[in-house]
Parts: structure tokens; C-alpha cells; sequence
């Protein structure tokens, strides 16, 4: 064999047992320190919505550490940086689990574009991945694995009840969608177009945009062309916030009454379109809301706020119950004499039922889909950050 050869066979099984160490470090633990990857969003577009998962996550960490641990053992948060970006998702989830290789489950970013394309990896290194993506791509696409978890509602449930609300409750019927040409807004148009067809209705118009567009005027204007007076979108909070602002800013508040969907009552559409959320009806079904008086959501507002001096939305919320749900599962496995490993980490994950949280109860069906209820919650200037809780209703 000629040395150029012999040095490529080398460099095959030094690949080939760097891939072994990585997926199979997890084996067992004796350690004191149990170890959780992240992957979350510090810079790039979507840094400025994912800041409340990462703050949560942190939280959860620090206070289950200052009162012993699980179980004694120390909470290590393994972080790495989306940038927003599939592609770096991707790099940065190999290297997280390369360089710990003991981690035993990984919170995921809150973006079905970020989550989707990590889908292989997951199955391949075989750790459990809590996702807060909506998508409901998730359920259909062939890498699907029983690997990753929903830790929030499909946006196919959120959905429908958008429509169900503004047909039943409001008695709406002409209605536009606009929406982000990601997967998740993708997902979200397709959504709500099913669901509208349910009451045999379709929308007068469907405009997209990208994200990190600033100006929707064309999009706005095609929307009032076209007669609409209610607006269903499907937008990460900044885009939301710009796109109600400008539909006050264009003096289209006469014509479109209500805006509801996907991070539409949310704490930047807010601050973003200031005063003019006061002229027109923005709304939206999501997985809770800090507004909520039940006291297990309102302990946790108060300790977020006191940490970060700001209001927590619901992806805090999730992100915070994931880490003490994995607590628990760890407890459980401490309790049954069983090894903490990624694979009893994610057989314990998916046994959960009705496991109480403070954004919701959990229960993971077979497509390890965990939430079942969610809340209606609407810009005001009475309710908490702006938002105001109207009730909770049920995905089931």
C-alpha cells in the first residue's frame, strides 16, 4: 500500500472512532456534573426573540443548582451560537457534542428552519433534542426521528384555532394572510389555509415577505386592495411588529380591524408598534402568556422579571420547564438505579404525562408532541407588558 494510501485508510479510522466516542460516550455516569447542550440564537436576525429562551433556560439552571442539584449532581449548560443560520446550527451542534460528549439532552432552538435541517444529526448521535419549532414539516418529513421533542404546540393546532376564534367568537369572514417564507411561516400559511377551508372560506390574498425585510408597504397595500378586514399572519415578533405599525402608519386601521397569529401578541410587537396596537385589535393563540393569573405562571413572571428586568413570554416559559422536566426525569432514573444517559434521558422524556409545567401540562404522544392546550391573549394596555390574557382553551 503506498504511503498516501495508508495515510487516508489512518485518517478513515481515526474518523470513524472520533464518531463512535461522540455517539457513545454517554454510556454511563458517575460524575457529579450532568451536562446539557443549547443551541440558541446570540446573534443574527432571530437573537432578539430567542434572548428570552436563553435567559429561561439559564434561570431554571441557576436555581436548581442553588438549592443542591439533582439528586446532588451539578447542572453544566453547554452553550453554542445559532447566528441564526441553518448551516451554523449545524456546525454548532457537531461541535457542542463533540467537545461534551456526556451530554444527555440538548434544548433546541425555538426556529423550525434551525431545527429541521439538525433533524439527521439528532438521529445519528442519538441524543434527546427539545424544540420549541412549529412546524408541521416536523411531523412529516422523512428524517423524522423519536429523538425530537415538541415542547410547544404545532402550528397546524394554532392554527385552527386562530380561525376558529375570529369565524365563531368574532364572526369574521374576509380574510387576508401574510406570511414569512421560512419554514415556519410556510408551515403557518399552509395552516391556516386548511383551516379556513374548514369553514369553507379562503383568503382574498396571501402575501409573502423575507425575513429582516423592514418595509411591507406593497404587501399591506395588495391586503387592502383586496378587501380583507382581518389579517392572519405568520411572523417572527420583529417582522409582527413592523408589519402592524406600518398598517398604522399607512392610515389602513379603518379598513383592517384585527391582526391575529403567530407571535402577534408578543411583548416586541409592543415595543415596536407603540401607539398603534391601541387602534387596532392584534392577537394571538399561543402556549401561555405572562398575563395569566395562575400562580405557578405568575412565581415564575416575578422571578424572570427580577433576574432580567423584563416580562417573560411564553418561549420562556417552555424553556424554562424544560430544563426542571429533565430534572425530574433524572430524579427518576436516580430513583430506578438506572445510568443517566442520553437514550434513558429520551425513553424518560417520552414516557411524561401529564407532567406539570409552568407553561403548560405535558404529555408526549407518539410523535413525541407534548402540548395539548393553549391560551388567547391580545395587545392591551391593562394586561401585563401590554398583553392581555382572555382565556385558556384546549387543543384536544
Amino acid at each position: 500500500m503506498k504511503l498516501h494510501s495508508k495515510l487516508l485508510a489512518l485518517v478513515a479510522v481515526a474518523a470513524l472512532g472520533l464518531t463512535t466516542v461522540v455517539a457513545g460516550c454517554n454510556s454511563g455516569a458517575s460524575s457529579k456534573v450532568i451536562e446539557l447542550g443549547q443551541l440558541q440564537a446570540t446573534t443574527g436576525s432571530f437573537a432578539p426573540g430567542e434572548e428570552y429562551a436563553v435567559n429561561a433556560t439559564r434561570l431554571a439552571v441557576d436555581e436548581i443548582n442553588a438549592k443542591g442539584g439533582v439528586d446532588g449532581k451539578t447542572l453544566q449548560l453547554d452553550f453554542e451560537d445559532t447566528a441564526s443560520k441553518a448551516a451554523t446550527a449545524i456546525s454548532s451542534f457537531q461541535k457542542v457534542m463533540s467537545e461534551h460528549p456526556k451530554i444527555v439532552a440538548v434544548l433546541g432552538s425555538e426556529l423550525s428552519s434551525i431545527s429541521i435541517p439538525i433533524m439527521p444529526y439528532i438521529a445519528q448521535l442519538k441524543v434527546p433534542y427539545l424544540s420549541g419549532a412549529t412546524s408541521p414539516k416536523v411531523n412529516t418529513i422523512s428524517d423524522w426521528n423519536n429523538y425530537y421533542f415538541h415542547t410547544v404546540a404545532d402550528d397546524s393546532l394554532n392554527a385552527s384555532l386562530t380561525v376558529k376564534y375570529l369565524v365563531e367568537n368574532e364572526h369574521r369572514s374576509k380574510f387576508a394572510i401574510i406570511y414569512d417564507t421560512d419554514d415556519f411561516g410556510v408551515g403557518g400559511m399552509n395552516a391556516l389555509k386548511d383551516a379556513l377551508a374548514k369553514y369553507n372560506l379562503q383568503p382574498l390574498t396571501v402575501q409573502a415577505y423575507t425575513i429582516g425585510d423592514k418595509d411591507f408597504t406593497s404587501q399591506l397595500m395588495a391586503i387592502k386592495k383586496s378587501g380583507a378586514d382581518t389579517l392572519l399572519g405568520w411572523s417572527h415578533p420583529t417582522e409582527a411588529g413592523l408589519i402592524v405599525k406600518q398598517i398604522g402608519t399607512l392610515g389602513l386601521t379603518s379598513q383592517i380591524k384585527t391582526v391575529m397569529g403567530s407571535y402577534y401578541a408578543h411583548p416586541q410587537v409592543v415595543q415596536l408598534a407603540g401607539d398603534y396596537t391601541n387602534k387596532i385589535e392584534v392577537l394571538s393563540v399561543t402556549d401561555n402568556s405572562p398575563g395569566n393569573p395562575d400562580a405557578r405562571v405568575q412565581a415564575f413572571v416575578k422571578a424572570y422579571q427580577a433576574k432580567y428586568n423584563q416580562i417573560p413570554d411564553r418561549t420562556a416559559m417552555h424553556n424554562y420547564d424544560r430544563v426542571y422536566m429533565i430534572a425530574d426525569v433524572i430524579k427518576k432514573l436516580d430513583a430506578d438505579k438506572k445510568p443517566v444517559t442520553a437514550q434513558n434521558v429520551r425513553d424518560g422524556l417520552a414516557a411524561l404525562q401529564n407532567w406539570q409545567g409552568v407553561m403548560t401540562s405535558y404529555s408526549f404522544n407518539d410523535k413525541n408532541l407534548g402540548v395539548w392546550a393553549g391560551v388567547v391573549v391580545k395587545i392591551d394596555p391593562t394586561g401585563v407588558s401590554g398583553l392581555k390574557y382572555i382565556n385558556s382553551i384546549s387543543f384536544k
